[in-house]
């Protein structure tokens, strides 16, 4: 497709923010984290496209006032006047007709570097605009395409900051369409290739003189996770060197609190999936690092693993007091970050909760529980999880709601046969059938 084949601007590209309807809580936690965004990459050339989204954003939550997406517009003009996006956007936010558009001279370094930019912005755009979690990649692999397309058409012309973010994007959005490939049992040589365009990328910025410790940082924990995930996956990459080096690297890189908080993190999770057992208290110490590091919504992974691994440590020491923490993780990230798993593990918390108290207040954890589940298969991907599913099943059996139980869990059976994630709903519901044949023989 040629770049005249591309619309100008982010309205006219198939965003779901465009499209709407837009849900609150998510926009507000996604303008949160581009604010974040742009505060670190102010000195970047990437910080355009940072205010491009939150243009865009502003003026899907309140068009009637569409002061905030202007002031984003006009500012970019104000430091790149010949803006392709920038002119277009501010266009179509004032109602008026867009500047004229003919087939662009690419004859020039100058048009080929302009192009370019507009496509990595839109890139951008596809890669972090408002959405729920996901398991679907289309929006990483447009987001894929548009950087290669700057890249292969300016990549040699623009400075090195401006490189190095689009090689970070490209690395990026490989990464994420590789983990997305890996929940649904794929890989084979698209699998392979991602890998290494990741691995690629994050190596060129890591070894790069020019780049600085913050995009390093970035590209050592992004490589980390690429390594991680391509040798679950049973893929071999020509790195040779450990994720957990590639941790290392990252948190000696790492220029503040909160690039810190991410990668402990993630030390965190590659301690715990390494041993569940002894691992159990080296990742609570790192999650409690990092949470204090950062104990802002913003580190949502560090209170979700948290939550994960102390609902995992009950099931095998019934201590309630884990449950408690978790459900009180997932209680203060869910008000501004919104994912089908969290709310999925909060109802199962609720379920816990429930079993080890009596009378009125479980109940009231049974009702927390239940409208815990709803929202989770409100969530994007969310009605889909088998886990849902079987969690939902057993509070009502709880509850004493018995058939209700059994339905629930065989929609868990049929969504384990859709995704092949077995999550116990076939043994659940055999118990479930016995416990009503108990019942009805008495």
């Amino acid at each position: 497709m040629a770049a005249a084949d591309l619309p100008v601007g982010h309205f006219q590209l198939q965003l779901l923010t465009n499209r709407g309807p837009i849900v609150e809580v998510t926009a507000n936690y996604k303008r949160m984290v581009l604010e974040d965004y742009l505060q670190r990459k102010q000195n970047r050339p990437e910080r355009h496209a940072i205010r491009h989204l939150l243009g865009v954003l502003a003026f899907a939550q309140d068009r009637d006032v569409p002061d905030r997406a202007r002031e984003r517009f006009e500012f970019i003009l104000s430091e790149d006047p010949d803006n392709l996006n920038a002119k277009a956007n501010l266009a179509y936010v004032n109602g008026t007709a867009a500047p004229p558009y003919d087939e662009p001279d690419l004859t020039s370094e100058a048009s080929k570097q302009q192009h370019a930019r507009r496509f990595a912005e839109q890139g951008y755009a596809y890669m972090f605009e408002l959405f729920d979690e996901t398991k679907t990649c289309d929006r990483y692999e447009k987001g894929l395409d548009l950087y290669n397309r700057a890249m292969e058409l300016a990549g040699d012309l623009v400075d090195h900051t401006e490189k190095e973010d689009w090689q970070f994007c490209i690395g990026l959005a490989s990464y994420k369409i590789l983990r997305i490939l890996a929940t649904g049992g794929d890989g084979g040589q698209r699998a392979q290739s991602l890998l290494e365009s990741a691995s690629g990328n994050f190596r060129a910025i890591v070894d790069s003189p020019h780049a600085d410790n913050a995009i390093k940082s970035e590209a050592w924990l992004q490589f980390a996770l690429t390594l991680k995930k391509g040798s679950e996956m049973g893929l071999h990459g020509r790195a040779n060197i450990a994720p957990e080096h590639c941790l290392d690297r990252a948190l000696e890189l790492a220029p503040d609190d909160s690039l810190k908080a991410r990668i402990l993190a993630r030390q965190a999770h590659f301690t715990f999936k390494t041993d569940r057992n002894e691992g159990f208290r080296r990742a609570r110490a790192l999650l409690d690092s990092s949470i204090d590091f950062d104990n802002s919504s913003l580190n949502f992974h560090a209170y979700s693993l948290r939550a994960e691994i102390c609902i995992k440590q009950y099931r095998r020491s019934k201590n309630i007091a884990l449950i408690t923490r978790a459900k009180d993780d997932l209680e203060f990230i869910l008000q501004q970050h919104v994912s089908p798993w969290d709310f999925e593990r909060l109802a199962e918390a609720y379920l816990y909760l429930a079993k080890s108290s009596i009378g009125e207040e479980s109940r009231d954890y049974i009702r927390k529980g239940l409208e815990t589940c709803t929202k989770c298969e409100g969530c994007q991907d969310g009605a889909g999880r088998s886990i849902l599913h079987h969690v939902r099943g057993q509070i009502l059996c709880l509850n004493g709601q018995h058939q209700e139980a059994m339905e629930s869990f065989q929609i868990g059976i049929a969504c384990e046969e859709n995704t092949g994630w077995i999550s116990g709903n076939v043994g659940a519901l055999a118990e479930e059938r016995r416990h009503v044949e108990r019942q009805y023989n008495r």
